[in-house]
């Protein structure tokens, strides 16, 4: 939406008690999401997805049969746990390759708990949860 102050044409906006509530006009997209994220909204809806990927990640450690990091067999049998449906042996296997090219940070073909850091997490959560039918195991 833009305002009669061309310069400010961004806004961020929050629901609080059934109503919205404007947090400001800004200049730029990222100002406007800043303050998004500064907000007690924000802030709950960071700690909700931190949490979600936490849970993925610990729901995921617990197919490292051998206790070494996840290998991508590993995954494959992850993903198919989390009950990703329609889901043929090629879109497994695209799903996994797609997740070791963005998570093996080391190259080792294993996914570790340092491996999966820093972003790694939001990449896995969201892959899955595009992927899975409800409910989630997580």
């Amino acid at each position: 939406t833009g305002s009669p102050d061309k310069s400010k044409q961004f806004f961020a906006n929050v629901e609080r008690d059934g109503k919205t509530v404007c947090l400001g006009k800004f200049e730029t997209a990222e100002e406007a999401a800043f303050a998004f994220a500064r907000s007690p909204e924000g802030q709950a809806l960071a700690t909700a997805r931190a949490a979600k990927r936490n849970a993925v990640a610990k729901a995921l450690m617990r197919f490292d049969s051998n206790q070494d990091g996840l290998d991508k067999a590993e995954l494959k049998q992850a993903i198919g746990a989390f009950r990703a449906s329609g889901l043929d042996a090629k879109k497994v296997e695209k799903i996994a390759s797609e997740i070791f090219s963005k998570c093996d940070t080391d190259g080792n073909g294993r996914l570790s708990t340092e491996a999966r850091r820093p972003n790694c997490p939001s990449v896995i959560s969201s892959l899955l949860c595009r992927t899975a039918e409800p409910p989630l195991p997580f």
